[in-house]
């Protein structure tokens, strides 16, 4: 299982089990816990993984 930041390529990230997005399009980070990407696409970001993707993105 792969989590996190893939490889050198630090635009990439997996939010969600389900979800790995490029960092590059992401529009704003709602406080509901879902990011929201410059197509206006809601995704949402586990909990478990939360606190690093949000340090991440510092």
């Amino acid at each position: 299982m792969v989590r996190g930041v893939y490889g050198n390529i630090q635009r990439f990230y997996q939010i969600h089990k389900s979800h790995l997005i490029n960092t590059a399009y992401i529009d704003k980070y709602l406080n509901e816990d879902y990011i929201v990407l410059e197509d206006n696409s809601k995704r949402p970001v586990s909990r478990v993984r939360r606190a690093a993707f949000l340090d991440s993105l510092k």
